[in-house]
Formats: C-alpha cells, structure tokens, sequence
C-alpha cells in the first residue's frame, strides 16, 4: 500500500480504522464567525445603552442644579416689604420680572432656558409655591 501524504477527512489514522475530521470546514467558520459577531454586537449595544443613559442623567442632575441657581435670588424676596411695593419688582411677586436669562454648563456644552414661571399661593398659609420648567436639548451618545 502506498503512504500517503496528509490526511483527508475520510482516511484512517490508525489500524483499527476509525475515521475523523482534521481541520475546520467552512461552515463550521461561518457558524463560528457569526456567533462571534452577535455576541460582540450584543455587548457593543450594551456599552452605547449605558453610555446614552449616563448623558441623560448627568443631564437631568444638571437641570437640577441649574433651578437652584434660578430659584436662590428669590429667598431674599421673601419679605413683606417685598410684598408691598407698588408695582412689585421681584419675580416673586411679579412673574414678568423672572429671570429668562440661559445658562450653559460649561462640561457638557449644554444650555437650559427657562420656559415656564408659575407662581401661587399655598391654601391656607402665606406661603407661595414656585414652578420652573427648563427646557434643553440633551446630547446623544456617539
């Protein structure tokens, strides 16, 4: 019998004429290769899902922090001298005279604007309750 020179998926190895596969065959690269793709796609659209998640909250914290600097000038309103002035001249008082100035956060190059002022009193106290709605336009994940 003559030797022969490699193996083809059918030879025998041996006497006892077991036969086996040596190699990867084409398909089985493609299974592979397919696996391996949805799975790296898999984790990839994890990573860009957390990353749009993080912009969004930085920019919700953010927008909190940006009514706090809106809101602090109205603690000084707060008087009864404040009160009575004619015409009043504070926003407190005088929703016409609220800030509508925007602010950047210098970060994430972000602007808030306010859109809304609603001021009213609470039932029964002499307390008055301030609404300030922001507006922005959050960044998208790249």
């Amino acid at each position: 019998m003559p030797k022969k020179k490699g193996l083809t998926p059918l030879d025998n190895k041996s006497n006892n004429k077991k036969s086996y596969l040596t190699g990867l065959t084409l398909l089985e690269i493609l299974v592979s290769t397919t696996i391996l793709v949805m799975v790296i796609g898999g984790l990839a659209s994890v990573f860009v899902a957390a990353k749009a998640h993080i912009l969004h909250s930085r920019s919700r914290v953010t927008a909190a922090e940006a009514i706090k600097w809106y809101l602090e000038p109205l603690q000084t309103e707060v008087s009864e001298k404040e009160r009575l002035k004619s015409p009043p001249t504070k926003c407190l008082w005088n929703i016409g005279n609220c800030s509508t100035t925007e602010w950047e956060d210098s970060i994430s190059q972000i602007t808030y604007t306010p859109k809304t002022w609603k001021i009213e009193e609470v039932t029964g106290t002499s307390l008055r309750k301030v609404k300030l709605t922001l507006e922005w336009n959050e960044r998208t994940a790249q």
